[in-house]
């Protein structure tokens, strides 16, 4: 039998895109940072364990879809989201991806995720864009 295996690395994309009233910036002075991750003490600190966070957050939360490892489907599928001004995650969609039987449960997984203290430009809170890579491996 196949066991598997899922890993996520998070990346920031440097896009300017407005969604509604809301802008999401490219490179925000604060980043958005995960609630256990907040009371860190630098910059730096708090970037990698929110980084650490939502990967976690994806891996235990992502379902390898049964007929993607009875078909033995694998492979990187690139997702984009939006951490919006009220620290929620929205606009999930795929950017890439080697079946479509992935793409749901990458995208359930991306809009299951906590609410985190939302980014910040020149004082106010703001949308900023991620790209979430998730590969999907099977193991013998």
């Amino acid at each position: 039998m196949k066991s598997y295996a899922l890993f996520a690395a998070l990346l920031l994309a440097t896009t300017s895109t407005t969604f509604g009233q809301q802008e999401t910036v490219d490179q925000p002075e604060t980043m958005p940072v995960a609630s256990d991750c907040v009371g860190l003490a630098t910059v730096e600190a708090r970037d990698q364990c929110t980084a650490e966070a939502l990967t976690m957050h994806v891996v235990e939360n992502l379902d390898y879809p049964k007929k993607a490892r009875r078909k033995d489907i694998s492979g990187l599928v690139v997702a984009q989201f939006v951490v919006d001004a009220s620290g929620a995650g929205r606009d999930a969609e795929i950017l890439r991806s080697p079946d479509p039987v992935l793409n749901e449960p990458a995208i359930e997984a991306i809009l299951s995720m906590p609410t985190m203290k939302p980014g910040q430009q020149r004082g106010e809170d703001v949308a900023v864009r991620y790209v979430l890579p998730i590969k999907f491996v099977l193991n013998d």
